[in-house]
């Protein structure tokens, strides 16, 4: 038997609205998670391998072979992999979004050498590069998360308290992709914040960094050919 007494004035006396101030962070918890969660997944998966199956042909070397199928893994993609007369056939099911289809012909290409620069100085290359993912901040606003080598960190920290009111450009392949102020470096990590408003756009983006600069290619890779097969 309960020994709340159900009359109890000091039950009675306590409004709706506290209780909702008590349930309202943990409500808010699960929403912002399940949004980072569908992001990330539109973003770096290109909305699931669920559109038609698809094949890409690359001339590649050997060696690029493993990075190609890390790079596919990364998005989502469960690829089979053989040789052909070019160097390298890739075949999967795609993903139903046309654009995010439409660039992992790029995607698979692209060199992704990274270079860190502060003014004319070179604080860390690709082989600095601990790892690279998708973040996104409370507002949802995606960037290119980059763990550095403690080397490269401490390059990084002596540039920031230099010059605190400057700021970090990234280049990848020798083309500016983005930077950050240096009031906002964090000591270990740096992020490409790229200059691109519409949102999709930019997720798109930073998903694409992330997955070349975390799996750089050996040699020259250039597509032959990309096709959609019949189901």
């Amino acid at each position: 038997m309960s020994d709340v007494d159900p009359d109890d004035p000091r039950l009675k006396t306590r409004p709706i609205w506290g209780l909702a101030i008590l349930v309202l962070p943990i409500v808010g918890v699960v929403v912002v998670t399940l949004a980072y969660v569908v992001m990330v997944s539109l973003g770096l998966q290109g909305r699931a391998a669920d559109g038609a199956p698809m094949e890409i042909e690359l001339t590649a070397c050997d060696e690029a072979r493993a990075v190609v199928s890390d790079r596919l893994d990364e998005m989502g993609f469960t690829a089979k992999l053989e040789p052909s007369p070019g160097g390298l056939l890739a075949r999967f099911e795609g993903p139903t979004d046309p654009e995010v289809r439409a660039s992992l012909p790029t995607t698979l290409a692209t060199p992704g050498l990274l270079e860190l620069r502060g003014g004319d100085r070179v604080l860390a290359t690709q082989e600095d590069v601990v790892d690279a993912t998708v973040r996104l901040d409370a507002m949802m606003t995606g960037s290119t998360l980059i763990h550095l080598s403690p080397g490269a960190a401490d390059r990084v920290r002596a540039y920031v308290r230099e010059t605190p009111s400057g700021q970090l450009d990234f280049f990848v392949d020798g083309e500016r992709v983005g930077g950050q102020r240096n009031d906002a470096v964090t000591v270990g990590e740096v992020e490409i914040a790229p200059p691109i408003d519409d949102d999709p756009q930019r997720l798109r983006a930073v998903a694409h960094w992330a997955v070349v600069i975390d799996h750089p290619l050996p040699c020259r890779v250039t597509v032959v050919s990309s096709r959609d097969l019949s189901p």
